[in-house]
């Protein structure tokens, strides 16, 4: 059984054996001396050789990857605020798009006025619609409104989704603080 143990000087990660606890070793990468903790807080020290040992190596303060984990956290946590303030504007525009009449309304305001039409008033409707075609020159200004507030509601939908997946990552990548000390700390005092 070995355990992870971070160089003070040049942040190399070192392998060390219960047998050190309390001595010294020599940094493979810049030949300093590292000061070994005792046994009690040698064995709090992510282990070395398990099968996760990149995971463990991250938790190692002052290491490569838990550098590149601080700033995968930091992008992420910048990117999820960025959407999630994006995700608030598209639905501030979505609930403030004003649609004065629906599809479903349109069409009960024309069965109502067709019912209470007279025979000849129909037959000059059909006549002046045969002679103009049903083709409308723009859509009806309810029509585009309900079409803008879709667009908007979808909008706010895909960036809380992104923003949500974002939180997530952060999660992830959040650094990890290690409970030992410095053990060069914990040799100086």
């Amino acid at each position: 059984m070995s355990y992870l143990l971070s160089c003070p000087n040049c942040d190399a990660v070192e392998s060390v054996g219960p047998a050190k606890a309390g001595d010294a070793i020599t940094c493979s990468r810049c030949g300093e001396r590292i000061a070994v903790p005792k046994l009690g807080e040698l064995r709090q020290l992510p282990e070395a050789g398990t099968a996760d040992t990149g995971a463990a190596a991250d938790q190692v303060p002052g290491s490569p990857a838990a550098a590149g984990n601080s700033l995968g956290f930091l992008a992420a946590g910048i990117v999820a605020v960025g959407l999630l303030l994006a995700a608030a504007f598209c639905g501030v525009r979505w609930l403030t798009v004003d649609v004065p009449a629906t599809t479903q309304t349109h069409l009960e305001f024309f069965e109502e006025a067709y019912e209470a039409a007279t025979p000849a008033q129909m037959v000059g409707e059909f006549e002046e619609m045969t002679a103009t075609g049903l083709n409308l020159p723009k859509m009806y200004n309810y029509r585009t409104a309900e079409i803008e507030r879709a667009g908007w509601q979808r909008k706010t939908l895909v960036f809380t989704g992104l923003g949500v997946l974002c939180i997530g990552i952060a999660a992830i990548l959040r650094p990890r603080r290690s409970r030992t000390p410095n053990p060069a700390a914990a040799s100086a005092s």
